[in-house]
């Protein structure tokens, strides 16, 4: 067993779901899981943005959400999916939006030497 294990990437499947994924349910799943949570993460850690943490741990989580339902209901995606990637996508970039916040705050304490 694998630390990796406990945490799931790719959502659980839900009661009554047909077992394959239409190519729109895994584009959504790949842009809400995989595209904007490294984006949010880069826009903290390269960008000023980190000195704002509730924007960083509120609002981007948030629009990643948002930003994540829209394309899936855009792609035809089922709306019970499309309601738990963006759920994940949203937990998926405040958790990256907090590696960069940490990120960020340990290198502008190094760069005071």
């Amino acid at each position: 067993m694998d630390l990796f294990d406990l945490f799931p990437v790719v959502p659980p499947r839900l009661p009554g779901e047909r077992s394959a994924r239409t190519a729109g349910e895994q584009a959504a799943a790949f842009i809400g899981l995989g595209v904007l949570p490294l984006a949010s993460g880069a826009l903290v850690l390269f960008t000023g943005v980190h000195n704002l943490t509730e924007v960083v741990l509120v609002g981007l989580p948030l629009l990643c959400g948002v930003i994540t339902y829209v394309v899936g209901r855009r792609l035809d995606s089922a709306l019970g999916q499309t309601i738990l990637v963006s759920f994940g996508s949203a937990i998926a970039c405040f958790m990256g939006n907090l590696g960069a916040l940490l990120l960020a705050a340990i290198g502008s304490f190094y760069s005071t030497f």
